[in-house]
């Protein structure tokens, strides 16, 4: 008799430090998205320090069109609202869909006027919009992946009773750009 209930007292320890294991491990991961999202936040945010430049080189030239000022402005207000503390994948693609249309403008803009485009100032500005973009890009795939380690980390058994029992956590949704992944024919049927 007595060594059946040492038998299950160590049992019982045994299934708790496993169990809390499995919940410190979730909560690790769940730790890390949201450490790259705030990431991915503030390499946008970063974007902000190139705005005044845009607005420098509208005052400089005139040609600058205003619609390229309307969506300067568009894209401040859009990564303002950006919160390191909720991930919004859909607010973070505006975001990217205004900087892509802002860089598309100013080239636009660029051809249209000779003169600008020989601007070192404005060759700069698209140097450092490009550079910014590149960070962001590599800030969203870290993120990616630390989502899905981290709904992997709850959905498989046994994580996926300790998640239900004690974490509760859900699964986080990746970033994805609706107007990148229009341009590939092929879509995987993921089931």
């Amino acid at each position: 008799m007595e060594s059946a209930l040492i038998f299950i007292l160590v049992v019982s320890v045994i299934l708790a430090v496993v169990g809390i294991v499995i919940h410190n491990s979730i909560i690790t991961a769940g730790n890390g998205a949201e450490r790259a999202w705030a990431n991915v936040i503030n390499y946008e945010r970063l974007k902000l320090t190139v705005l005044p430049l845009i607005e420098k080189a509208s005052d400089d030239y005139k040609g600058f069109e205003a619609k390229v000022m309307t969506d300067v402005t568009a894209l401040r207000t859009a990564i303002d609202k950006l919160d390191t503390g909720v991930i919004d994948t859909q607010r973070l693609a505006q975001v990217e869909q205004l900087s892509r249309h802002l860089q598309s403008g100013i080239r636009a803009t660029m051809e249209a006027y000779p003169d600008l485009k020989a601007s070192t100032l404005v060759q700069q500005l698209m140097r450092e919009i490009s550079e910014k973009h590149e960070n962001v890009a590599a800030s969203i795939a870290v993120f990616n992946e630390n989502v899905e380690q981290f709904n992997n980390r709850i959905s498989m058994f046994p994580n996926s009773l300790v998640n239900g029992w004690f974490t509760h956590k859900k699964a986080l949704n990746t970033f994805s750009d609706s107007a990148a992944s229009s341009s590939f024919e092929y879509s995987p049927n993921f089931s």
